[in-house]
């Protein structure tokens, strides 16, 4: 499968899981109020589709030709989904956690923090992640193009050189300026001339760099900024709730949002309930040395 097929496949698996979210909460809450066992299996059945396809949507993203034709839009919809099911599937939290470690590691940013400016929406917290890494992609795309100017210019005054040197031998071995040595130094100027719009072009590269670095509100220092943690929750019923600033209060705010208690109970039935929790940098650092993805 091509990096871009791999794309691909999770944007139809997400777009399902995310269309599907509607009927698996209607059905968890039938399922807790009915005691009919034809509707609580219809319920159980819709449950676990949808778990296969966070499964499936966890295998994805952990693989790496997944992050080598990322974009925008398909991290923030991954961190997005992994978020609102952090706490009923494992899975999903999978998908959160390989996100957070992942987007720091390739452009510096840090998920937690940028889902902790948007406290009211998961829209908007959504849309500033996606901007973010297309913002950060942008910065890494104009970072080649200058190398690539840079290095062509290099070429050029290397054969601009090449061309004077060879002028000066036949003017020197002439005694006097020679039509071959003064068509030599016209080709050097030449050369010369392209050598500078190239390092024009790679000016030009590096100013529009900084821009979309600074859109992206990448920062190493405030990549790598410590932030607060929320204690490991005991149970999914006594789980601490999360303060409304963190990252972590946001998911549980979404997920709450989304359903019903009996409803969580029951996906968490078989994994202890669990919130993103906002890493220190010496942890997220430990993290992405260790953290592979598959191929």
């Amino acid at each position: 499968m091509s990096e871009e097929e791999v794309g691909q496949e999770f944007d139809r698996v997400v777009r399902a899981a995310m269309m599907a979210l509607g009927q698996v909460r209607e059905a968890m809450s039938r399922r807790a109020a009915e005691r009919d066992r034809q509707t609580q299996a219809q319920s159980a059945a819709a449950i676990r589709e949808q778990e296969q396809r966070t499964a499936q949507l966890r295998q994805i993203v952990g693989r790496q030709d997944f992050w080598d034709n990322a974009t925008g839009e398909r991290v923030a919809n991954a961190a997005t989904y992994g978020a609102t099911l952090y706490n009923v599937d494992r899975n999903a939290a999978t998908i959160y956690d390989t996100v957070r470690d992942q987007a720091h590691a390739r452009f510096g940013i840090n998920v937690d923090e940028i889902r902790a400016q948007h406290p009211d929406s998961e829209e908007a917290r959504r849309d500033a992640l996606m901007h973010a890494v297309d913002d950060r992609l942008a910065a890494m795309r104009d970072d080649a193009l200058g190398r690539d100017d840079r290095a062509a210019a290099a070429d050029l005054q290397d054969e601009a050189r090449a061309q004077r040197e060879q002028g000066a031998d036949e003017e020197r071995d002439a005694g006097e300026a020679t039509p071959d040595s003064e068509r030599h130094e016209r080709t050097a100027d030449r050369l010369d001339s392209e050598a500078d719009v190239d390092l024009a072009n790679e000016y030009g590269h590096e100013q529009d760099h900084d821009r979309h670095l600074n859109d992206a509100g990448v920062d190493d220092a405030a990549a790598a900024r410590e932030t607060s943690s929320m204690p490991e929750p005991v149970a999914d019923h006594e789980a601490p709730r999360a303060p409304a600033t963190t990252a972590a209060g946001h998911a549980r705010e979404a997920m709450d949002s989304s359903y019903p208690q009996s409803a969580k109970r029951a996906l968490a039935s078989s994994a202890k309930g669990r919130a993103p929790k906002a890493k220190s940098a010496k942890q997220q650092q430990a993290r992405e040395r260790t953290s592979g993805l598959s191929r």
